[in-house]
């Protein structure tokens, strides 16, 4: 690899010294750029994203499919790796009116389901919680919360693993 300009080496220790600190001034300005960048909003699920508004008809559908799809993965662990991004992405929304309604949806989405379908999605939550424990513990709140309001669920749908 050849060079075309040359390389200026400080003639003495005091201008090599400055050089460093001028690059340690730089690299650290540089690193306050990035960390003042604005925080990445963007949804985890955009699939789920795209609910935020539709009737509870249709969050029942989307749920319905995504379940399907999620119980046909044949492996555990990818499964989980289905699972775990929509429910970070429930946790995330801000109204919480709306996550109650996509919660709620989604609960009813699972009573709908084969049973063979709903032993996977059972199965797959609890082992959601050895992946990301705070988001499946939020998520559970809202499912205790809204449980009782859902007769046709409340048999069904997968609660807190026990004590591990």
């Amino acid at each position: 690899m050849t060079h075309t300009e040359p390389i200026h080496i400080p003639a003495d220790r005091s201008e090599a010294e400055q050089r460093q600190k001028e690059m340690r001034e730089g690299v650290k300005a540089i690193g306050r750029r990035t960390m003042a960048k604005k925080k990445d909003d963007r949804p985890v699920d955009a699939g789920l994203a795209a609910q935020f508004g539709k009737t509870e008809q249709e969050a029942i559908d989307f749920w319905k499919h995504r379940f399907g799809m999620i119980a046909a993965i044949p492996s555990d662990i990818a499964r989980v790796g289905a699972l775990t991004p929509q429910l970070r992405e429930l946790v995330r929304i801000d109204s919480r009116e709306e996550r109650r309604r996509l919660t709620a949806a989604r609960i009813k989405a699972f009573a709908q389901l084969p049973q063979d379908q709903r032993d996977r999605i059972t199965k797959t939550r609890q082992a959601a919680y050895d992946v990301d424990r705070a988001v499946l513990e939020e998520d559970q709140k809202m499912v205790d919360e809204l449980l009782p309001t859902i007769p046709e669920a409340r048999s069904t749908y997968p609660g807190t693993p026990a004590a591990r």
